[in-house]
This record gives structure tokens, C-alpha cells and sequence, in this order.
């Protein structure tokens, strides 16, 4: 293809999608038992949640991102920061919203139930801090339960 009389390179828009939606995608397609024969099955209303989410950090320029799949039919979507820290975001299966704040096994903020709007404002104050130059995007296959302390880890 030329534009200008310039040879452009043309790359099909499957390949420009970012690598966690195409993971939060998938997760549509795990049947129950997933995991050793747990893990319930993702609804799509979870993951439309999830999506959004992921698309909200990428609007803010958090674009090194990853996402984990809960047994109990959640997502967690994370966004790696420069400074050590990771935003959090917990799509429950029953609609719920988590937004969490951590560094290393400690979390710094943590707070359930949130709508989006509180959810877009959480990310706002988190998102001026711009994503780790040296890390690349990467998804986890780590299962992760909201009621401990198990959380993504970057690889």
C-alpha cells in the first residue's frame, strides 16, 4: 500500500489488538471446571466488565497490562505502574467492582463495590504515573480468588 507515494506497511487490525483484551476474550470460551475441575464459567456480562475496564487504564496510558482469571468466575485486570505499584481491578461475576492499589504483597488502597464512575475517578488519580518503560504487556494464567491475598504477579 502507498499513501503519498510512501510504501506503508499495512497490518491487519486482528494483530493490533492488545494482547489482554484478546486474553479477557478468551475467557468466554472456559467451561466449568477449568481448573482441576473448578473454575465456574465466565459470564459475558463479567467479561464486557473486564473489557471495559482494561479499555478505561489504556485511555489513561496505562497500556502494560494483564489479566487472571478467578475461580469463582471473576477477572482481575492490572496495570503495571513505573514505581513498583500495580491498579488492581476486580470484575466480580455478580456485577461488583474492586479497585485496589498495591505494592508488592502489601496493598496500599483497597475498595469494594464501586460503580464506574467512581471506578474512572479511582484510575484518574492512579493514571498520572505512566507504565514501566522496560516491561513489556503480558497476560497471566495464575488463578486468583478475591477473598485472599493471591494477586497477578508481572513475569
Amino acid at each position: 500500500m502507498y499513501v503519498n507515494g510512501a510504501a506503508c506497511l499495512q497490518i491487519p487490525e486482528s494483530q493490533l489488538r492488545h494482547p489482554t483484551v484478546v486474553r479477557i476474550e478468551g475467557f468466554l470460551h472456559y467451561p466449568d471446571g477449568w481448573s482441576n475441575g473448578e473454575g465456574r464459567r465466565f459470564a459475558k456480562q463479567t467479561v464486557e466488565v473486564a473489557l471495559r475496564l482494561h479499555r478505561r487504564l489504556l485511555q489513561r496510558g496505562l497500556m502494560h497490562t494483564s489479566a487472571s482469571a478467578g475461580l469463582d468466575g471473576e477477572i482481575l485486570v492490572t496495570a503495571y505502574l513505573r514505581d513498583g505499584q500495580c491498579v488492581e481491578l476486580f470484575a466480580e461475576q455478580d456485577g461488583r467492582v474492586t479497585f485496589a492499589v498495591a505494592r508488592g504483597p502489601e496493598y496500599l488502597r483497597y475498595e469494594e463495590d464501586l460503580d464506574e464512575t467512581e471506578i474512572s475517578d479511582r484510575i484518574n488519580a492512579v493514571g498520572h504515573g505512566a507504565c514501566r518503560s522496560s516491561e513489556s504487556s503480558t497476560t497471566q494464567s495464575t488463578s486468583i480468588s478475591t477473598r485472599g491475598a493471591s494477586r497477578a504477579q508481572l513475569s
